[in-house]
Formats: C-alpha cells, sequence, structure tokens
C-alpha cells in the first residue's frame, strides 16, 4: 500500500493493522509541516475505517515521532507477532535514538518458521480515553432517539476496554486452526491468561481476539495445554503443528475461571448485520448512471 508509506500484512488483524497504517501516514503529513497528531477515536465498521485525530503544532513532538512507529514481524507458520520500534525515545529528553533490533532471530522460536514484515504503523494509543468517556455520556443522556444508540455505546464500550499500549492481537480460531485443535471458550483462554499475570481484551474488530501485552510462548503454552488436554494429536515434527505440540511449555497454564474474564452480556459489542447477505454489490445501471446498490 505505497499511498500509506508501508506495507500491509493479510492476517487476521488486518482491520487494525490498517487503522494503524492509516494514522502512521496522516502523522507522517502532519509532520512536514510542524504538527503531531493526538488520536482521538479509531474503528473499523461495516466495509471502512475511519480515524478522529487533533493535530497539535510542536516542533518538539515531532522529533519524536519515530517512537510511536513500528514495524512488524509476523510468522509465516504460528502467527506470532512481534513489534520493532523505529526509534527510542529517553524519557525527560528531546533524544530519539534509532531502534535495536530485530526482536526475533532469522526462525521463529515457537514453530521453526520464518517471518513476514510489515509496516511501519503506529504502535502508539488510537484512542482517548477521556474522548471516549465524554462520548460515551453523551450517548447515555442524549442518545435515546436515535435508533443505532446500543450500538453506538456498545463500540464505545468495546474501545474503552482495549488494551491501550498493546498493539494488534491474536484471534482464537486462528490459533485453533494451527495446532489442529478444538477452540477453547473465549472466557476459558482469558481466565489462563489472567491467572499467569498478564492482561488481556478484545480488539473492537473482531470478537473472538485475544488482544493481551503477553507474550507469544506464553499464548502458545495456553493454547498447547488445551489442545494437549482435549485430543488433539501430535503431528509430524516437520508440520507447524508438530512443532508446536512438541515444543516444551515453560508456563503451567491455569483454566480455573478469573473473575475479570467474562464479559457483560448486556453490551452489545458485536451486532449483527441488519439484513442477511449484507455487503456491497455490483453497481446498478439506472438511467444511464451508475449507482451503487448496498444491501
Amino acid at each position: 500500500m505505497a499511498s500509506m508509506g508501508g506495507m500491509p500484512l493479510k492476517r487476521v488483524y488486518c482491520h487494525e493493522f490498517a487503522l494503524r497504517l492509516l494514522l502512521s501516514c496522516v502523522d507522517s503529513h502532519a509532520n512536514r509541516h510542524g504538527r503531531y497528531i493526538k488520536p482521538l477515536f479509531s474503528y473499523k465498521a461495516d466495509f471502512y475505517v475511519r480515524v478522529f485525530v487533533q493535530v497539535i503544532e510542536s516542533q518538539r513532538e515531532v522529533q519524536k515521532t519515530t517512537a510511536r512507529r513500528s514495524y512488524v514481524y509476523d510468522c509465516v507458520g504460528c502467527h506470532s507477532f512481534y513489534l520493532q520500534k523505529v526509534g527510542k525515545h529517553t524519557p525527560g529528553t528531546q533524544h530519539v535514538a534509532p531502534g535495536r533490533g530485530p526482536p526475533v532471530g532469522r526462525s521463529c522460536e515457537q514453530c521453526g518458521k520464518d517471518f513476514y514484515i510489515g509496516g511501519p504503523i503506529w504502535s502508539d494509543p488510537i484512542h482517548d480515553t477521556e474522548f471516549l468517556s465524554q462520548m460515551k455520556e453523551y450517548v447515555v443522556n442524549e442518545g435515546r432517539y436515535l435508533g443505532t444508540e446500543k450500538r453506538m455505546t456498545g463500540m464505545l464500550t468495546l474501545a474503552e476496554e482495549e488494551l491501550p499500549e498493546v498493539p494488534l492481537f491474536y484471534e482464537l480460531s486462528t490459533l485453533s486452526k494451527t495446532i489442529h485443535s478444538t477452540c477453547p471458550p473465549l472466557t476459558t483462554f482469558r481466565s489462563a491468561i489472567l491467572n499467569a499475570g498478564y492482561q488481556v481484551s478484545l480488539a473492537h474488530v473482531c470478537p473472538k481476539s485475544i488482544k493481551t501485552n503477553a507474550p507469544p510462548s506464553v499464548v502458545w503454552d495456553v493454547m498447547r495445554r488445551w489442545a494437549l488436554d482435549n485430543g488433539a494429536k501430535l503431528r509430524e515434527p516437520d508440520t507447524v503443528a508438530g512443532a508446536l505440540l512438541r515444543k516444551e511449555s515453560t508456563l503451567q497454564a491455569d483454566f480455573t475461571l478469573h473473575p475479570l474474564a467474562a464479559l457483560d452480556k448486556y453490551v452489545l459489542r458485536f451486532p449483527p448485520n441488519p439484513e442477511p447477505n449484507w455487503g456491497p454489490r455490483l453497481e446498478l445501471v439506472v438511467n444511464g448512471n451508475l449507482n451503487p446498490v448496498m444491501i
């Protein structure tokens, strides 16, 4: 995607990646005029992404812009991903040094495959929590006449719950497919991550997402324990699933229900499509003019 100034990755987190690629592009254009951006609300809905940003003039902050962007190393085999900061800012100073890396070796520690490299993307928070809180308060108090009040409240709740300092995410069914296992319940997997001492949340773009500050080794230790406990068959050692299942775990996964693992079921986080077969259709010719039709 040359127009955005970065390389996209076609992975499960592609929609969040698109948002972060767009933010990086907008910030890059602002930097050329001595300005930088502060994302207020960034989201993907239906068939588009949209960002709301505050543009602030400050040459001092522009100098720190590389510390807000990262390259992404994504394993070809097991979908483990790692971020490499373009620059490193020393707190309390104006000094920004080149980022040191890469964060990975020539092959993935989990499955032995190599990596795709994407980005650079915006790796700072994509929402402003105070702005989200004000928006949600307004919708709750003034949005009762709107037909989309529940959808807006659900979207803002999702954005509030997202871990702000954690870019990108895993997808539970993709992890299960990779290791040839049954898919664990979302609450069960979230409990194991929380019981290991890490944070976890959903991503607003995917209902089965696992956004966590746990390293890939912990994610796969949990998934490996679940797979072996639920009848997953050992594959050949030279396959991705075989390598993952045979790797020795460093964490004893605990699937005991954690009090923070369950989600409030009364919040409409991911509303269903309004009609069957909802999506873009081919353009129709009406009176000699092309008119896009959505169903």
